[in-house]
């Protein structure tokens, strides 16, 4: 059951019921238990009665004919397997011609690939892909003229291991490598036990799904266009002292450390291969965290780690070199700099715990999460119907069958056009000009729609209705003062959705007044803006008894 729990570290809506569906899971896993498998049988075996008796029908019926009845061979088998010898013969190497002068090729070799960088110009975008993935984190400007579709490449997707190194293929994915590593520690843990540890690491990037999908030289890729990338992946084969192997169209393949890759011309090159040394474990010993700290490490070369001054020292030298930048959405800096020296302290524990007080020990090992469980009680009490009355949801009947109607099923009208807001970027400020010129030159653009536009009142909410609540109004589109970054300007309607969301880019939006912007509570008590506050409700003193 464990494994099943693993395997939904992906994105699951808790809405849908995120803990049945996780039980309904583990019930199929070979350790559930009864209770489990009980409460989520399968739907064969739900309500449903046996032919020969009255009787439910049961898992335990082995012998049941029913289930023994030959299936009869169809007629149509002669045509599937004709579909079948079309597919084996259909060639490997691809090329398909799309709308606006694209093309998508598909390769099985990369005397492919590099016969397709002959025929691509140098004034053209091309991408190499399997997945592309990477569009979750940087979404590219404009679309690319060349798409190669490099899945089924062999010498992309294989490894080979020898005693002095492991080459891994450049497309292997996260999982597969995850695999690989936990076979490999195993099998040879002398001179690979400390893959192990990468695979530790690895799956604690993104998620599942990403894991599934998601390539080595993918999240290399991603480093080496956006050197600011945080990547793990990165890091911890920069660790080990990983090298990578390119290919350029001229048939030169060359490999080189993974710093230096960072500063390579990628262009009309390929990756092909990942080195990672072999490491004795008699000599060498491996954890890893997401931070770089490269004056720590020179200082420790050659000096006892288990030594105190040794340990001191090199923790004074982390604490001055490790400034986390601010970041809204993260713990604060002082924390990520307390939790990398805690962490490191942590790892000179486990490096031999011999050594070690014993009270201290217990510091390197990693707390390990228990198994999930959970239980749904609801109490209903006839008396207070319809409160707390268990009432199906309306539409759940047409949902679950599929035949609930949603926004995207719903047919495109002739003259239906598409709309992307055009958003603010900058904050507190005034807007003087906005220049739609560029947007509205776009073929296939219609109109552009601002505040000035909006018949009657520019708000989303009338004040005066109140709903029983002292509210502001909140203008639809933005007349003057920005109050944050992205709020609405306007509206670009295109002939389509793509179109629109490139439209709305291309405006050029003047603003003056640019202020600080506010961007906690204190920030705004500070700045005397008493527009800013709303006075609701005020609790006069009054006299209490002494005691």
């Amino acid at each position: 059951m464990r494994e099943v729990e693993n395997s939904f570290g992906g994105n699951t809506c808790r809405c849908t019921g995120y803990r049945p569906i996780l039980d309904a899971f583990k019930a199929l896993a070979s350790d559930a238990t009864k209770d489990l498998k009980e409460k989520f049988r399968d739907i064969e075996y739900f309500m449903k009665n046996c032919h020969l008796s009255t009787e439910s029908c049961s898992i335990k019926c082995l012998k049941c004919k029913r289930k023994t009845e030959k299936i009869q061979q169809s007629e149509d088998n002669a045509i599937y397997e004709l579909d079948f010898a079309e597919l084996a013969l259909a060639p490997k190497k691809l090329q398909i011609n799309l709308e606006e002068n694209r093309r998508w090729y598909r390769v099985s070799s990369i005397r492919e690939i590099m016969e397709v960088f002959d025929l691509i110009s140098s004034s053209e975008r091309f991408t190499r892909w399997i997945f592309n993935v990477g569009k979750g984190v940087y979404r590219l400007p404009e679309p690319p003229t060349v798409y190669i579709d490099i899945s089924d490449v062999t010498e992309l997707k294989s490894y080979t291991v020898t005693n002095e190194h492991l080459e891994l293929g450049a497309n292997i994915t996260l999982a597969e490598c995850i695999k690989l590593f936990r076979t490999l520690s195993a099998q040879n843990a002398l001179l690979y036990g400390y893959t192990s540890v990468l695979a530790d690491h690895i799956e604690m990037v993104a998620n599942v799904t990403v894991r599934n999908v998601g390539t080595l030289a993918g999240n290399l890729s991603i480093k080496h266009q956006h050197h600011e990338f945080p990547s793990d992946i990165f890091l911890i084969f920069l660790a080990v002292g990983a090298q990578v192997t390119i290919h350029n169209k001229t048939g030169i393949n060359y490999t080189v450390p993974l710093l230096e890759y960072l500063q390579l011309d990628m262009n009309f090159k390929v990756m092909s291969s990942v080195w990672l040394p072999a490491l004795s474990s008699k000599h060498y010993r491996l954890q890893t965290f997401k931070t770089h700290a490269s004056k720590t490490e020179c200082y420790l070369i050659g000096k006892p780690l288990t030594k105190q001054e040794t340990l001191s020292n090199a923790l004074n030298i982390l604490c001055s070199e490790i400034h986390p930048e601010v970041e809204p959405v993260e713990a604060s800096p002082e924390y990520r700099k307390k939790l990398a020296i805690s962490l490191f302290y942590r790892f000179v524990l486990g490096v031999n715990p011999d050594l070690v007080n014993e009270p201290y020990r217990s510091g390197y090992n990693n707390l390990q999460r228990p198994l999930s469980s959970g239980k749904q009680e609801y109490v209903s009490n006839k008396k207070e119907w319809p409160l707390t009355q268990p009432i199906p949801k309306i539409e759940s009947l047409i949902q679950c069958s599929g035949e609930a109607e949603y926004v995207n099923d719903i047919l495109k009208y002739p003259t239906e056009l598409y709309g992307a807001l055009v958003l603010a970027d900058k904050a507190n400020a005034v807007i003087t000009n906005i220049d739609a010129s560029m947007a509205l030159k776009m073929t296939g653009v219609m109109a552009f729609y601002k505040a000035d536009d909006i018949p009657g009142r520019n708000t989303i909410i009338d004040p005066t209705i109140g709903y029983g609540l002292q509210i502001e109004a909140e203008e639809i589109f933005c007349s003057g003062k920005t109050l944050c970054v992205g709020q609405p300007i306007g509206v670009v309607v295109a002939v389509s959705q793509e179109l629109a969301i490139k439209a709305s880019h291309c405006f050029k939006i003047s603003y003056s007044s640019v202020g600080k912007p506010l961007l906690t509570v204190q920030d705004v008590l500070d700045s005397g803006d008493q527009s800013r506050i709303m006075l609701q409700q005020t609790i006069e003193p009054t006299q209490t008894k002494r005691r």
